[in-house]
């Protein structure tokens, strides 16, 4: 996040977000010892601190914290917040609103954003998967197949660790892929198939999102 975007214009923006969306919805009795506005005034000030800790691009932070139209990606998201499921693996092109709905989360719980370059970068993988141990979401944002071969073995090891750490301690990993879960035929005759990001972590993880969490497709023919 760069500093043309303060933390209080960025908390202002979704407060002015949270305040549209709960005008559109039914009304419903608000807690008297818990008022909405405060509720709604530290979600917008926890999602500042995360955006200017983790760098979230100001494009998404624009977007999440403005008016948001419902997108197929966004309903797979809620769907997933609204299950008792630990990991997510969103899939889809570029520009297919997985990032939104993704980060879309982190204006409503305490999280975490990470981008694939994070999880090889020693030292910083490791304070990631800690921080998965606290946060109820963890945002791993953009992984593609180029990601994972850049260094197979700690990729593949290091969101093993966050999806274990979301399982172990009921928290949410949510991983917005940039590619096909699965293998797909190669177009070329007689060649391989092309190996999807799931084939790549391996088996145990294909496991957990395919049978135990959440697998979605978004924007792909």
């Amino acid at each position: 996040m760069s500093k043309e975007q303060t933390s209080d214009e960025i908390v202002s923006r979704v407060l002015s977000r949270m305040k549209a969306e709960k005008a559109a919805a039914p009304v419903s009795p608000e807690p008297a010892h818990r008022p909405a506005e405060i509720m709604r005034a530290r979600r917008a000030a926890d999602f500042a601190e995360v955006a200017k800790r983790d760098d979230i691009p100001d494009r998404l932070v624009a977007i999440v914290t403005g008016k948001l139209q419902r997108t197929p990606a966004m309903a797979s998201v809620s769907k997933f917040m609204d299950e008792d499921k630990a990991v997510m693996a969103l899939c889809g092109p570029v520009n297919s609103g997985k990032s939104v709905a993704a980060v879309r989360t982190l204006t409503m719980v305490r999280g975490q954003y990470l981008r694939p370059a994070d999880v090889l970068r020693e030292g910083v993988h490791l304070a990631a998967v800690d921080r998965a141990r606290k946060v109820a979401v963890t945002v791993l944002d953009g992984l593609s197949r180029q990601d994972i071969a850049a260094n197979y073995h700690l990729a593949a090891c290091v969101i093993r660790w966050l999806a274990e750490a979301a399982y172990e301690y009921n928290k949410r990993l949510i991983i917005t892929v940039d590619d096909h879960w699965q293998d797909r035929p190669n177009p070329e005759p007689g060649r391989q198939p092309i190996r999807g990001v799931g084939g790549l972590l391996g088996e145990a993880m294909m496991a957990r999102v395919e049978h135990h969490g959440v697998l979605a497709e978004v924007g792909h023919s």
